[in-house]
């Protein structure tokens, strides 16, 4: 599970870096592959089971938001500008544990990114800064304290995706990086994480349907005791927008169930 967490996590980073190389931004709901005029969105994770030879929900479970946060339900909440307002995340006995604001600037880039805990005490804050282009060229997470907690430094190639994506520790010293590469129609082929000096520790490849939603995504850890290999495959329903609102996991070569994950989406009139 840490690695469909981390996969998820860089797939979704990444989409919010690696736009054209143009001026024009896209939104937080393009960025997410989502249409229409999306207004929240109430997330939940459930156990998959069978019964009577069906997949079915059984308990709720943990699951992670779009910047790797626990919870057991997560509202998305965009304005009318398509971008994220906040995301709050819930409880397993469904009270408010945290929740992220985002604040805008003049081009409507996100430029901070702050969490909050249930008593409305900052957890930790994001911050990103931005070009003429409005592509992401650093950002700095904080911890509650104020001090660094890590860094991400962005590296651009010539067709205007993100090719290298640098991370750095509190102390300011490079902890990994990862390079990146791209089908042709901008959606993430595969990432490869190098450790500080140069050693390859990861690779992580994508696939995707013609929705372009990620349908698997396999990953080769490697270490000293020999490469170990994972794989994950989601299969989806869609609303009449062609946005998902039920997403099925499948594990390894087996394709053995694990969880289903359940959308509502509520729409701008």
């Amino acid at each position: 599970m840490k690695n469909i967490k981390y996969s998820l996590f860089v797939l979704v980073c990444l989409s919010f870096t690696s736009c054209l190389n143009t001026s024009e931004r896209k939104t937080d709901l393009q960025n997410l592959g989502l249409k229409g005029n999306v207004k929240s969105i109430i997330e939940k994770k459930y156990e998959a089971v069978m019964k009577f030879g069906e997949i079915s929900k059984g308990d709720i479970e943990e699951n992670y938001s779009l910047y790797s946060d626990s919870g057991y339900a997560f509202i998305y909440n965009f304005n009318r500008d398509a971008n994220l307002k906040d995301i709050v995340n819930y409880s397993y006995y469904g009270d408010m544990d945290s929740k992220r604001i985002m604040k805008y600037d003049e081009n409507k880039n996100c430029v901070e990114n702050v969490k909050y805990d249930s008593e409305g005490k900052s957890e930790e804050k994001i911050v990103s800064n931005f070009d003429e282009n409005n592509k992401c060229l650093q950002t700095i997470f904080y911890n509650s304290n104020g001090s660094m907690d890590y860094k991400y430094h962005f590296i651009y190639g010539d067709e205007g995706y993100c090719k290298k994506m640098f991370v750095y520790s509190s102390h300011g010293s490079l902890d990994c990086h990862y390079d990146h590469k791209y089908y042709n129609n901008n959606n993430l082929f595969e990432t490869t994480k190098f450790s500080s000096n140069g050693s390859k520790k990861r690779l992580t490849t994508f696939k995707y349907n013609e929705l372009n939603n990620c349908t698997e995504y396999s990953t080769v850890a490697y270490n000293d005791y020999g490469n170990q290999k994972s794989i994950a495959i989601f299969k989806y329903k869609y609303d009449r927008h062609n946005n998902w609102i039920e997403r099925i996991e499948y594990t390894g070569d087996n394709e053995k169930v694990e969880s289903i994950i359940e959308r509502k989406i509520e729409y701008y009139n």
